[in-house]
Formats: structure tokens, C-alpha cells, sequence
């Protein structure tokens, strides 16, 4: 080889190399540069798998606004086997979120439009999502658990000129949202358990087991469960005081979240004790009416008690499990009268001053609560028809409501007759 000839590969090589680096530096800069970063997510510690406090089995119930409840235990077991366990009897662990998703950068939207259009680099967001909310354990009492939840995931890289783009690779970074997400929920739920009361926890859980039986009513057997829930005036105060017992009915086991075949109220606390109502179940198809209201044990609520085949009273129909079902509003409605033509005429005469002035007392706060409601439908119809709105909703209920009311001013009316004579 001549010196000629070897100084020129020698030159080309070198060339070929500089190019080699040029392109790869191009390649890398085009492709943009590929960051994740998170704010407040956990990530799962495989050295805590066999966390426990004591005995307590826990279910893991997420609530999200637009996606409803879910039951993510078996979500939970992959990393706390002996923490969550997807029974019925396990304490619910709620986690109550507003979760939200973006593909690029509201603020940024503009600026990545107008560099992109030239040869400039600009940065964009691949993926934007979180969630806020609270984490939740109630107490019979109050909250167990109540803490703030917030979380946020980001991942962005800088975008080429439409120049580079048959050069973008198709990789950036492969670091996912969900899988992480899942831990940090769990995360965020176990360390919020190891800081509880673990007293607090083991009492609620023995209790939650305590108020799940099966009984039989007319010979069939049922699941019945004696849930705790908020009305909405507890809901606003806030202190997560629950004061309505819910009696929940299922043919099978239940699982957590399942729907059940009918619920009624069993129990209130009032004036700062539990007192028992009597409700009756309208969808379990039974032969005749039944009577069912919860039982106490040391001032709770626990079991409960089933009377069959009783004629219709009006305390059975006070009480609605759920206020914005116009069906069972209606049904509660017509039994009310029939109550009060058949039975309540004797009421009147038999019971004594005391038990009529009760009566008077539950049906005036049950006036004052529909009338609340009332309002609320009321300016919810106004605000959807200004605009524009489907009220189907309110104008399904607002007759329901007023007549409810009527019936129950007209049982007052009678109630405070009667009395001037006892």
C-alpha cells in the first residue's frame, strides 16, 4: 500500500468516525431526552411482605368521582398477604379520590405547538396523571383513619422539529404509571395502618364480624349484614360520626361491594344514643309484610329482629335508605297511607301520652330533613334549567317529596288532637 493511499483511508476513516459520533448525537439530541418524575408516590418495600397487626384482616375499596367503587384487596395480597384478605368480614380500608389524566402540558400546550413547527427542540409531557382524595377507616364513633392522599406522575421529553422526526426513536422511557400507582395505594394504606390505634382497629374489625349473620325469613335463608352509614347532615359536619344502621340483605355470602338484594334502615342515633326503627324490606319478595329492625348489644347496633306477617304502622315506613330513589319513595308513600288508615287510627287511642309525643317528635325531624332535601332539588331544577339541562331527576322526585311531607303535617295534625285528650 502506498503512502498516498494509506494517508487517505486514514482520513476517511477518521471522517467515517466523526460522522459515526455526529449522527449518534444528532440521533440522541432528536429523540429528545426522557425524564420521570413523581410527587408523592411510594413504592413497595418487598422486606415488609409479612406486615401485620395482630389478627385484623383488611379490604382495600378505592372511590374514584366518575368511576364509582372498587375492590382492589387482590391488588393488596400480592404485597401484604397477611394484611388484606378479599372477605366480606375484613375492616375496608377507602380511599376517596379525584383522579385526573393529561396527555401534554395545559400551560406549555402553546409553546410546544409553535416550536414544533420549526426545527427547534421543544419540551412536552408524554403522561400527566394523579389522584387527591382522603384515606379512610371509620369508626363506630368517629374516624379511625383520616388522612390526605396526593399523588402525581409525570413524564416528558423534549420534542423534535418536524426535520427530525423520521429519526425520533420509538423508545423513551419505559418506567409505567399504573403498576406504581397500585403500590403507592398500597404503600399509603399500609403506613397508615402501622400509625392507627391497633386497639381501635381490632375492636372495629370484631365488631364488623359480629354484624353479619344469616337468618330465615318465611323459610329462606338470607345474609344479612348490619352496615353503618352517614346521613347528610352527618356527611357535612365532617367528624365522620356515623349515625344510621343499615340493614343489608344478599341469598349468597356477599363479597366486599357486592350489590345487595335490598337495604333498610334499622337504626338512628339520636340525641346521643342508638335507637331502633322499624323498616320494611320491599325487595326480597317475601310472601307477607315483614318487620325488620336492628338489634343492640352494649349500645350498638348488632343483630337483628324479623317479625312476620305484621299489618302496616307508620313507624315501618319513616325512614328511607335511600332518599333519591323515587321508587322507593313512591312505595313508602302509599304504604304511609295505608298505615294510616288501618292502624293508625288505633294507635291514637291506645298508646299512652308519652309514646304519641315520641311519634309527633320523629315525624317533625323527618319534615324538617325532607324539606331540606327539598330545597336542594329545588334549586338544582332551577340551576339545570337555566342551563339547559336534563331535570328528569328533580321532577321525578319534587312531587314525591311534597307529598311525603303533606302526609306526614296531616299525622302530626291528628297526633297533637289526640293529645289534648290523654
Amino acid at each position: 500500500m502506498s503512502e498516498k493511499t494509506f494517508k487517505k483511508e486514514v482520513v476517511m476513516g477518521k471522517l467515517w468516525l466523526r460522522n459515526a459520533l455526529i449522527l449518534v448525537t444528532f440521533l440522541l439530541f432528536a429523540s429528545g431526552c426522557a425524564t420521570v418524575s413523581t410527587t408523592g408516590m411510594l413504592e413497595y418495600d418487598p422486606g415488609q411482605k409479612d406486615t401485620r397487626i395482630d389478627d385484623v384482616k383488611f379490604s382495600l375499596l378505592v372511590y374514584e368521582e366518575n368511576r364509582g367503587a372498587r375492590n382492589i384487596t387482590e391488588e393488596a395480597r400480592k404485597y401484604y398477604p397477611s394484611l388484606f384478605n378479599d372477605d366480606f368480614t375484613s375492616l375496608p380500608v377507602w380511599f376517596e379520590l379525584r383522579c385526573y389524566s393529561d396527555r401534554i402540558s395545559h400551560d406549555e400546550g402553546a409553546l410546544i405547538f409553535a416550536l414544533s413547527l420549526t426545527l427547534i427542540p421543544g419540551p412536552e409531557h408524554d403522561e400527566i396523571k394523579g389522584c387527591t382524595g382522603r384515606l379512610k377507616v371509620h369508626g363506630i364513633d368517629g374516624y379511625i383513619i383520616n388522612k390526605e392522599v396526593g399523588y402525581r406522575f409525570e413524564k416528558s421529553y423534549v420534542v423534535p422539529g418536524p426535520l427530525y422526526w423520521p429519526f425520533v426513536p420509538l423508545v423513551h422511557s419505559r418506567k409505567q404509571f399504573e403498576p406504581l400507582q397500585e403500590q403507592t395505594r398500597v404503600e399509603y394504606a399500609v403506613r397508615a395502618l402501622k400509625e392507627a390505634d391497633p386497639a381501635k382497629l381490632k375492636d372495629m374489625y370484631n365488631y364488623r364480624k359480629k354484624r353479619l349473620q344469616k337468618v330465615s325469613i318465611y323459610g329462606e335463608p338470607y345474609w344479612v349484614f348490619v352496615g353503618l352509614d352517614q346521613s347528610e347532615k352527618a356527611r357535612q359536619e365532617g367528624k365522620g360520626r356515623q349515625d344510621r344502621a343499615i340493614v343489608r340483605f344478599w341469598k349468597d355470602y356477599p363479597k366486599p361491594l357486592d350489590r345487595p338484594l335490598d337495604s333498610i334502615v334499622g337504626a338512628v342515633y339520636e340525641n346521643d344514643s342508638w335507637q331502633p326503627v322499624m323498616s320494611i324490606p320491599r325487595r326480597l319478595s317475601l310472601k307477607k309484610l315483614t318487620m325488620v329492625s336492628v338489634k343492640l348489644e352494649d349500645g350498638k347496633p348488632a343483630g337483628i329482629e324479623v317479625k312476620e306477617d305484621i299489618k302496616p304502622r307508620i313507624e315501618y315506613f319513616m325512614y328511607l335508605s335511600n332518599p333519591n330513589d323515587a321508587e322507593e319513595l313512591r312505595w313508602s308513600n302509599n304504604m304511609l297511607v295505608d298505615a294510616k288508615n288501618i292502624t293508625f287510627p288505633e294507635d291514637l287511642k291506645q298508646k299512652d301520652k308519652d309514646s304519641l309525643i315520641q311519634l309527633q317528635t320523629q315525624l317533625e325531624k323527618e319534615i324538617l330533613r325532607l324539606n331540606e332535601n327539598l330545597s336542594k332539588l329545588e334549586l338544582s331544577l332551577q340551576q339545570k334549567l337555566v342551563k339547559n339541562e336534563d331535570v328528569r331527576f328533580e321532577n321525578s322526585l319534587i312531587p314525591l317529596y311534597q307529598q311525603r311531607i303533606s302526609i306526614f303535617e296531616a299525622l302530626i295534625t291528628s297526633l297533637k288532637q289526640a293529645l289534648r285528650f290523654k
